[in-house]
């Protein structure tokens, strides 16, 4: 029989901004400095460990591993809130223009590591439903 490796499970979290390509390159980077505030934020309020989960930061998008023994309830509950919660806070008194829109897609099953970033259904499974036509429209 032949070596079978190990693929672990994990709650694979996705999160977009909405028209990030319409601007120029500082207002890209800018974003993406304040997207990963508010998710550490939205994280740090759910008494969530983002530390230790597994981050794939690539322009308007985080891709994030969370580990099995992570509570998964707390992430697809308390984490949304809080992230929603902190992205309104962002948002408050800016112009239209300033504010940002998130789009978030959770799925879970056997994701891993690979040498041009994360594979698995998980992570297949997240990535097309945050940027499925659904998602965009709303």
């Amino acid at each position: 029989m032949g070596d079978v490796s190990r693929v672990d499970r994990y709650l694979c979290v996705s999160v977009d901004v909405s028209g990030y390509g319409a601007h120029d390159d500082v207002r890209q980077r800018e974003i993406q400095r304040t997207l990963l505030d508010i998710l550490d934020v939205a994280g740090s309020r759910a008494g969530l460990a983002r530390q230790r989960w597994k981050r794939q930061a690539k322009g308007d998008e985080e891709l994030s591993l969370v580990p099995p023994d992570e509570p998964h309830q707390r992430v697809a509950g308390e984490f949304c809130l809080e992230l929603e919660a902190a992205l309104h806070r962002h948002n408050l008194g800016r112009d239209r223009s300033d504010r940002l829109r998130l789009r978030l897609a959770i799925d879970e099953g056997p994701a891993d590591d690979a040498a041009n970033g994360y594979v698995g259904r998980a992570v297949v499974g997240a990535s097309r439903l945050v940027s499925s036509q659904v998602a965009r429209r709303r």
